[in-house]
């Protein structure tokens, strides 16, 4: 389970009902505003947040570390969405744009 906390993501263990880590806290990987949305990708692997810093972030949900950023809108994040094979992030923003990731390469479709 992953919830928002401000500009961090608290990660919780379902089955000991525990704490398990807080991504974005500290280091290179972190949003400067209020995280908007959370997705998990269908297999599990990745985790994507949007925030009202216009970020995307990507974490990967193994390591528990971030591993990209994406930034193409000019407004807040509002919702995120992985396609069905997990190869696109969809991602909805303020500024009325939705846009379409690859987001392995970063590159906006």
């Amino acid at each position: 389970l992953a919830l928002a906390t401000e500009t961090w993501i608290s990660l919780w263990n379902l089955e000991t009902y525990q704490k398990t880590c807080d991504l974005g806290k500290s280091g290179s990987f972190f949003h400067k505003d209020i995280i908007r949305d959370i997705k998990f990708s269908n297999n599990g692997d990745i985790l994507a947040t949007g925030s009202n810093d216009s970020k995307i972030i990507l974490w990967h949900f193994e390591s528990q570390k971030g591993s990209g950023k994406l930034s193409g809108h000019l407004g807040p994040v509002l919702s995120l969405m992985f396609s069905d094979d997990d190869r696109f992030l969809f991602s909805s923003s303020i500024d009325g744009k939705i846009l379409i990731w690859d987001w392995d390469s970063g590159d906006i479709i």
